[in-house]
Formats: structure tokens, C-alpha cells, sequence
């Protein structure tokens, strides 16, 4: 946990899935370009009688659903992972976007303030799983769902890039 983890620990689960779906938010505008679209959103739901899969599938916009449920470990690393270099237009400023620069700098602190917001959420060592969506329609081209069981609810990350 980076240091942000003692920011955090005060805020009750209501504010700190406000403020790390908001960094979210400021975190997918700075990674936008001219001909791309981020979309990073988290949502929750009841797992019901249909168990994981059928609650990724309520989580999941129609005519979506999830094929595919691989199990994963350590939630945090695959979204620092992901975040923000999966989602850099690298292609249209390089030198934008190379480590040490400003802009760089500020989405992997952002990274790391959403990581520790979701954590306040979602225990470390969380069931959590990386979700294959079906690709019978256009879905994001660049793109991670990640669902992570906490109690009796499962949470979706969506993490995508659309032209």
C-alpha cells in the first residue's frame, strides 16, 4: 500500500467509492485523446442463487455477458497494472507520456489514490477474478473487468478504451 493507504482509512465505504469512482473519472479525462474514449467505472451487486457469474452478467450492459471468469490474485497489482500505461494513447505523444513527466507522474498518483480508495472497499486478498467479455458485438477495444467478491456482493471494475 502506498502511502495514500492512511488518507483513507477514516473515510466510511460510502465516501471512499465516491471519491475513488470521481478519481476515476479525472483519471480517465487525462488519459482521453482525440480518438479515444476512457470509460472506468465501478459497480456493485448482490450475488444472488446464480452465484459470480449471473451477477458480472447483471453488472455487465446488454447484449453483453461475461464468457469467461479467470481466477486472479492480488486485485491492487492488476489495476496499477493496468492503470494507467494499458490506457496511454503512447502512439500520438511519446514524450508525453514517458515516465518522469508531469503528466505521467500525475496518472500514476492518481493510480495509486484510486488503488487505496478501492482497498478501503475491497480487502487485499479479496476472491477476485478477470472477466472475458463475449465479442459477438463491438465492446471496448482496449479493456479489463475485473470482479472482486466482497461478502455477499461482487464488485466490476471496468476499465475500457473506445475509438
Amino acid at each position: 500500500m502506498t502511502g495514500y493507504g492512511r488518507a483513507v482509512e477514516h473515510l466510511g465505504p460510502d465516501v471512499a467509492r465516491e471519491v475513488g469512482n470521481r478519481a476515476l473519472r479525472v483519471l480517465a479525462d487525462l488519459l482521453e485523446d482525440t480518438d479515444h474514449i476512457c470509460t472506468f467505472t465501478p459497480a456493485d451487486a448482490p450475488i444472488g442463487d446464480g452465484g459470480v457469474q449471473a451477477a458480472v452478467n447483471t453488472l455487465i450492459a446488454d447484449p453483453f455477458h461475461a464468457e469467461t471468469l479467470t481466477p486472479a490474485v492480488d486485485w491492487p497489482h492488476i489495476v496499477r497494472e493496468a492503470l494507467p500505461a494499458r490506457f496511454i494513447a503512447s502512439w500520438r505523444r511519446p514524450q508525453t507520456w514517458a515516465d518522469g513527466t508531469g503528466p505521467r507522474r500525475l496518472a500514476d498518483g492518481l493510480t495509486d489514490w484510486i488503488v487505496a480508495h478501492l482497498a478501503h472497499l475491497w480487502p487485499a486478498d479479496a476472491d477476485c477474478w478477470t472477466v472475458r467479455v463475449n465479442e459477438s458485438k463491438v465492446y471496448e477495444n482496449i479493456y479489463l473487468d475485473l470482479a472482486v467478491r466482497v461478502g455477499d456482493r461482487l464488485w466490476l471494475l471496468h476499465l475500457g478504451v473506445c475509438d
